[in-house]
């Protein structure tokens, strides 16, 4: 039987993942400003987001949220030599957009190095010349107001968060409550939020409130008298290269037991 890829993540301060964290996120770049390490002077409203197989750091960024310009900036994001080619470092990219999007913010923005430029463009981003107007108005604009700094041998790519229809990019109470501060207070709840979906299996959340905490819209919820498994009793296990990630539960499930939802537009031939 394989053994289950236990993963888990946290938020916070310069110190969240230790020093083997700081150490990830220090080689990724080979001139780089101890404030972004720090979270001080310039980075002091940013957060450290730290991704952990057991007791092992496999992925780390810093993220630097502006709610003024609808974006979130990630100076340094970096995957583990040891662990990259496994999918830890994508897994990682897709809390960061899920929390973009759940923060109402249009555009995501990153400091790619040479060496991950491949893996960025894989994943949709492009350096600013070939944005779309959009992603390349927001990198322009918060460039004009100081916000942004790339470091050396580095490059500014970005990508839209795809946003819903009706979404007002940077709006809500976090930018009535004080802008870029009360959105990265905002970013801690939720991360929060869902590291109690993961971090307490035996606490049974439904995940009726599980889906409440991720931020589904009324007409997104499927209707009442579903029987649901706990979010909390789902596990993700890496069954090797051939067969990529998989999903398990770790008690038995009844007949006819709503499992989990996979939320995507629908795609033709000719959308491809």
């Amino acid at each position: 039987m394989l053994a289950p890829h236990m993963l888990s993540f946290a938020s916070g301060g310069c110190e969240t993942g230790g020093a083997e964290a700081t150490r990830l996120l220090a080689a990724s770049f080979a001139d780089l400003d101890a404030s972004v390490l720090e979270l001080t002077g310039h980075y002091k409203d940013a957060s450290r987001l730290v991704l952990m197989h057991e007791t092992s750091v496999v992925a780390a960024a810093v993220v630097h949220v502006h709610v003024e310009h609808g974006a979130i900036e990630v100076p340094i994001f970096a995957a583990a030599k040891a662990w990259r080619r496994q999918g830890y470092g994508t897994t990682l990219l897709a809390l960061l957009r899920a929390f973009g999007r759940q923060l109402s913010l249009a555009t995501l923005i990153v400091s790619a190095t040479d060496e991950s430029r491949a893996f960025w463009l894989k994943r949709g981003l492009h350096t600013v010349h070939f944005c779309k107007p959009a992603e390349k108005g927001a990198v322009r604009a918060l460039g004009r107001a100081g916000l942004l700094r790339c470091f050396a041998n580095s490059h500014l790519m970005a990508t839209s968060l795809a946003l819903d229809d009706g979404a007002v990019p940077g709006g809500g109470a976090e930018a009535e409550a004080g802008g870029s501060s009360a959105a990265n207070a905002r970013w801690f709840e939720l991360i929060e939020s869902l590291e109690r979906l993961g971090a307490e299996p035996a606490s049974g959340l439904p995940a009726r409130r599980a889906a409440a905490a991720l931020g589904y819209a009324a007409h997104e919820e499927l209707p009442s008298g579903f029987d649901w498994v706990d979010y909390g009793r789902l596990e993700a296990f890496y069954a090797g290269e051939e067969c990529g990630w998989g999903l398990r539960c770790t008690r038995a499930i009844s007949d006819g037991t709503f499992v989990v939802e996979v939320r995507s537009p629908l795609m033709t031939a000719d959308d491809r």
